[in-house]
């Protein structure tokens, strides 16, 4: 086995008589492996936020690893997973750094997995702080059991390796515990907040002029058609609006309803132009001006935004996207352009500090 994989996931029949197992237990295997993976992931990268949408996960997750599947042994129903940190051209962060993340990552999800089928729910929450995250973790583990007569495992090392998840072994206490947590569960308080939510639309009645949409996480709206909303056939090319309002919101930043809609606007993808920054007290003039590329992601319902110094960022509506733009841009013009060369910096953050200056002056 190569040194990088990560762990193994075993596929076992238990049925002797049974010759193989089925493509439909190897591919929901397989996917419940990888939702459990970006879950588990979220908490270890944004350990007080609420869960997003498992698209937007996935999106969080290869922001910061790779993974793959080592070539399949002959005869062989395991699968070798190798993890790895994501790796760009020029990069801010050395391998020492990038590496650490990765072996803290490997650790965390090792102490997840235990904490989970020990059904031990302060070791979770010390884990995953947002209890209604727990409860989706714990519920992806419970997915991992393949459909028929299949038992599975996932393997640390080698084949011989410990067995750090066993679906004969840890499936009744999971359940068990899945079980408990919605139980002692008590009904969420709602309460206001000010967002801006992406929704889908998904019917139109021009004749009463009202609309239906949805959001990613199944919040049903239904508003009347503002004149900006009209316009044009935009809508039906790309149907979905940017809905500013005071929301329901629960404890754990659940969105459980619309209480007061303020402005609907269609999806914005006109670039960005940046030509002039307020870092702090000081005005910097940037010449000639940065160029950002804005799109939408259908899929994932969100925002994204590439362009100059390799930036990538993405937000869940347009102010969100712009002001995040703007923050980290003079985050790198105080932590690089200002920095020391002979201080902290890694060989790729001295050569952004030249790339900044060379575009960004003081007025």
């Amino acid at each position: 086995m190569a040194s990088d994989v990560w762990l193994e996931i075993h596929l076992t029949e238990l049925d002797v008589e049974n010759q193989g197992v089925s493509l439909d237990a190897l591919s929901d295997t397989l996917r419940a492996f990888l939702n459990l993976t970006y879950l588990v992931s979220a908490a270890f990268l944004n350990p007080r936020v609420p869960f997003a949408d498992v698209r937007v996960l996935r999106k969080e997750f290869f922001d910061s690893f790779n993974l793959k599947c080592e070539v399949l042994k002959p005869g062989s129903l395991n699968t070798p997973i190798i993890l790895a940190p994501r790796t760009d051209p020029v990069t801010l962060f050395s391998d020492d750094e990038a590496l650490n993340a990765l072996g803290e990552f490997k650790v965390f999800f090792d102490d997840t997995i235990q904490a989970t089928t020990s059904a031990n729910l302060d070791r979770m929450m010390e884990r995953v702080p947002i209890r209604n995250n727990v409860r989706r973790v714990v519920d992806a583990v419970t997915t991992l059991v393949p459909s028929g007569d299949c038992g599975l495992e996932l393997r640390r090392d080698s084949p011989r390796g410990p067995s750090i998840y066993s679906s004969e072994r840890d499936q009744q206490v999971v359940r068990e515990f899945a079980k408990s947590l919605k139980i002692e569960d008590s009904k969420p308080i709602p309460a206001p907040k000010e967002l801006t939510l992406i929704a889908e639309v998904s019917a139109i009645d021009f004749e009463d002029g009202v609309f239906d949409a949805s959001t990613s996480n199944g919040l049903k709206i239904r508003s009347d058609l503002h004149e900006n909303v009209k316009n044009g056939d935009t809508l039906f090319e790309a149907p979905h609006v940017e809905i500013d309002g005071t929301y329901k919101v629960n404890e754990e930043g659940e969105v459980l309803g619309l209480v007061d809609e303020k402005e609907i606007r269609l999806i914005d993808t006109t670039p960005i132009e940046v030509s002039d920054l307020q870092v702090r007290n000081e005005h910097l003039r940037v010449d000639p001006p940065l160029e950002f590329i804005v799109e939408f992601d259908k899929d994932a319902s969100c925002y994204t935004v590439e362009g100059d110094f390799e930036i990538y960022l993405y937000a869940f509506s347009r102010g969100e996207l712009k002001s995040s733009l703007f923050e980290l841009l003079e985050i790198m013009w105080l932590d690089y352009a200002q920095e020391d060369d002979e201080g902290k910096l890694a060989p790729g953050g001295k050569q952004l500090k030249q790339d900044l200056l060379n575009r960004i002056r003081r007025v």
